[in-house]
This record gives C-alpha cells, structure tokens and sequence, in this order.
C-alpha cells in the first residue's frame, strides 16, 4: 500500500494543546493501532500543556511500520517519527541522512515470541514454522530473518514470514494455530497476555541492551528546525515520566484525550486495568539506562553493537557507522524541566 494511502486511512491522533499561536506539528508512529503504552506521554503532555508552553500542538499518525515511518520523514510528511534504528541505518545505505535525536527505549523491545505453553524453546525451533509480524514494513521482519540466520536458519526457506495484524488477530492466529510464533515487541506481547494467551519470549541475551525507538527525523532539519524537535523531545520526556510515577492516571488522561480508543462493552476502569501491563513494560524499556544523565541519550556504542549483530546476521547495513544515525545535539534543550513539577501535577 502507498504511503499516501495508509495516511489517509489511519486515524490520526490529536493530541496538541490547542492554541491560536501554536506551530502544528506532525508525528509519525510505527504501530498502526495506538494504545496507551504509546499515546500516554503525549497525552500527559497535552494535558498539563507541556507541548504548548513551547509553541507547539502535537498531531500522531499511526503508520503500518517503521519503513513506512522513515519514508514519511523522508517526503516531509511529518516532522519526525519514532523509528526503530535498522529503518534509519537501511535509510543510510541509500543515501538518505536521516537521524535519532531522541532515543526513546533504551533496551531491546523487540524479539521472537510465542505463547507460553508452545513446544518451540529457541530459534533453531523455528524450522518450518511460521512468524507473524504487525506488517511486512514492520522491524518485526528485519528481526525475524536477524534471529534465523543466527542460528543457521534460511529466513527464505526455513520459515515463513507472515502478516498477523494487531493483538486481536495474531490472538486469533496463534489459537488456531495458523501462525507458531511473533516477531514483536513487549507491549504487543503485554497486550496478548491481558486478553488471555501469555507469551513468552524466546531468550537471547546478546540482545537485551541494544536500543529500539527513538525519534528521528532528516539531518539536516535538526540543524534548521532544532527548537521545534527539542519541543517535541521535552515533552515527550515530561510525558514519559509522568506515565512512570503515576501509570494510572497517564492511562485516565490518555482515554480522555482519546475517547474513541475504549474498548467497546469495558468501563472506564475496566480499560485502564486492562491498558497497564503494556504501559509498565513501556515505562521499564524507557527508563533512563544505568549512569544514564539526561532522556533521549543516544549512546553510540550500544547503536554500534546493534547494527554489527545485524549486519553479521544478514542485514545490509555493514558500512553504517552509529555516529552516522543518532545526534545528541538536542539532548540540553530537551531535558531543561523539573523533574519534581512533572510528577506532582495535577
């Protein structure tokens, strides 16, 4: 589907503070379903005006995958987008210098799931079976042939990739057995769990630290446009913090903001009961890294441990050097709040 096409068709999230003299600024999301695990920052940040007191109102698009994301960018469709890195680093082998200037999750959210009780233990169990991902644009792709090769697998021929949609249609797919394991991410595995088919993640440790999302955005807008990104990185950041200390109120906020993501049949409680297991594994992939001093850090070297262990795996990406997808330039601006007025306001 053109990129075109899937933007007109998702529902766009409004989330900007409104305001007369507010610059509207578009942000693309690689999910194409918004929860609260993922729209509960920028819900807090509407609410409590952290966007506006900046100059800014906060529109977010929910888009198929990070492909489809890093080609937004790319064509001005949005500002930024928050990305997973293989999408940028494939972008830097084309020529295309898009860059992280907001590493949103500081460890590996994405890996092989499969429900709790299946018979595959590894990856070498995954021969003959067949991996679902949220789209074929999605990370959840690059990650699945990743982890077969690793293990000596052909991604083409051992295994089969397939689309199984959102929760409730890989739910139903991994039931009835038409599909043996995901290629996702924890909230989406939280999601399962909730709605009755825990899952369990098939380990790998070498993995655990490497980073996943963060916002992005054309280099060369980060030198031109560089207080409107710091806008957005700061009160995503507040947003983000605010969903930490106080995940069932970001939950409340995130509903009131976006009435029409209730579940039909559910009371209010009833979904913010049901919306807090993805938002606490969110919340535990967001938190600030071990000696880590300001959000949205980038850290090259853990970036550089990531795209080699793709690289070695099959992903074309080897020439890519960290330094050339992140920029930390920001990092002052976006971190100028009080920690302390975040988590008290009301």
């Amino acid at each position: 589907m053109r990129l075109s096409k899937i933007a007109a068709a998702a529902a766009v999230l409004l989330v900007g503070a409104v305001s007369a003299n507010a610059q509207e600024v578009r942000i693309g999301v690689c999910t194409p379903v918004i929860d609260a695990s993922v729209g509960a920052p920028f819900a807090a940040a509407t609410e409590f005006g952290w966007f506006s007191e900046r100059g800014i109102s906060v529109k977010v698009l929910p888009l198929a995958g990070s492909t489809d994301c890093v080609l937004a960018v790319a064509t001005d469709k949005v500002k930024a987008a928050l990305v997973a890195p293989e999408s940028v680093a494939l972008m830097a082998t084309k020529g295309t210098k898009i860059q992280i200037f907001y590493t949103v999750f500081n460890r590996n959210m994405f890996g092989i799931a499969v429900p709790k009780d299946s018979p595959i233990k590894s990856y070498a169990d995954l021969k003959d079976k067949r991996i679902g991902v949220v789209s074929m644009s999605s990370v959840g792709v690059v990650i699945a042939r990743a982890a077969l090769e690793s293990t000596g697998l052909n991604p083409d021929t051992d295994a089969k990739i397939v689309v199984s949609g959102p929760p409730v249609q890989s739910n139903v797919l991994l039931k009835s057995g038409q599909i043996d394991a995901l290629s996702q991410w924890d909230m989406f595995y939280e999601i399962l769990t909730s709605i009755g088919l825990p899952m369990r993640k098939l380990m790998d440790p070498g993995i655990d630290d490497f980073p996943s999302n963060g916002f992005a955005t054309i280099s060369s807008v980060i030198e031109k446009d560089g207080d409107v990104l710091a806008a957005i990185g700061r009160g995503y950041a507040m947003g983000t913090l605010y969903m930490m200390e106080r995940p069932e109120e970001a939950a409340r906020l995130f509903f009131k903001h976006n009435p029409d993501k209730l579940a039909p049949g559910l009371s209010l409680d009833e979904n913010v009961a049901r919306s807090l297991p993805a938002m606490r594994a969110a919340s535990r992939l967001r938190a600030l890294a071990d000696g880590q001093k300001q959000w949205g850090y980038s850290d090259p070297k853990k970036y550089q441990n990531y795209i080699d262990w793709l690289a070695k795996h099959g992903t074309p990406i080897a020439k890519v050097q960290s330094q050339e997808i992140i920029n930390n330039s920001l990092l002052d601006k976006i971190n100028s709040f009080d920690p302390k007025a975040v988590t008290n306001a009301r």
